[in-house]
C-alpha cells in the first residue's frame, strides 16, 4: 500500500486565504457560547499605528456595514500575537447586543474576509475601517 500524503489532503480541504483581515463567528466548545475573533495582517496593523499589545476598540456600522477597528489609551480588547507573528488577534465573546455575522449555529464557523481593496487605514488616527466589499466564506 503505497504512503498518501496528509499534507496534501488537508491543503485541499482547509479554507485558506490570502485575505489581510478575516472576521470569524465561531462556537467555543469550552464555555458552548458564540465567539468573534478579527485576525490582521502585521502590513495591516503597521498602516493604522497599531501593534500588537495595544488595546482597541471594535465597532460596527450596521446601516454602510462596515466595522471599525480603532486604537484606545484606556480601556479595550488587547490585540494578542506574539511580536514576530505575521498576524494579531482580536477576540471576544458575543453577548447580547454584539453584532453577529450568522444567527444560524449550524453554518458555524462563519468567515468574512477583507483583503486591500476593501480596508481603509488612518496612522494618526490609529484606526482600520473594513468596508462591504468582502468575499463570504463557508
Amino acid at each position: 500500500m503505497p504512503f498518501t500524503s496528509q499534507y496534501e489532503r488537508s491543503k485541499k480541504t482547509s479554507k485558506r486565504t490570502s485575505a489581510d483581515v478575516i472576521v470569524t463567528q465561531n462556537m467555543k466548545s469550552s464555555t458552548n457560547s458564540e465567539e468573534m475573533s478579527f485576525r490582521i495582517s502585521r502590513d495591516v496593523l503597521n498602516e493604522a499605528g497599531i501593534a500588537i499589545g495595544d488595546k482597541v476598540d471594535v465597532l460596527r456600522d450596521n446601516q454602510s456595514n462596515r466595522w471599525m477597528i480603532q486604537k484606545t489609551e484606556q480601556e479595550g480588547f488587547s490585540i494578542s500575537g506574539k511580536s514576530d507573528a505575521p498576524t494579531g488577534l482580536v477576540r471576544y465573546t458575543i453577548k447580547e447586543g454584539h453584532y453577529r455575522l450568522t444567527t444560524k449555529k449550524e453554518d458555524l464557523p462563519y468567515r468574512q474576509t477583507f483583503n486591500k481593496k476593501s480596508i481603509q487605514t488612518d496612522k494618526g488616527k490609529n484606526y482600520i475601517i473594513l468596508s462591504e466589499l468582502s468575499e463570504f466564506l463557508k
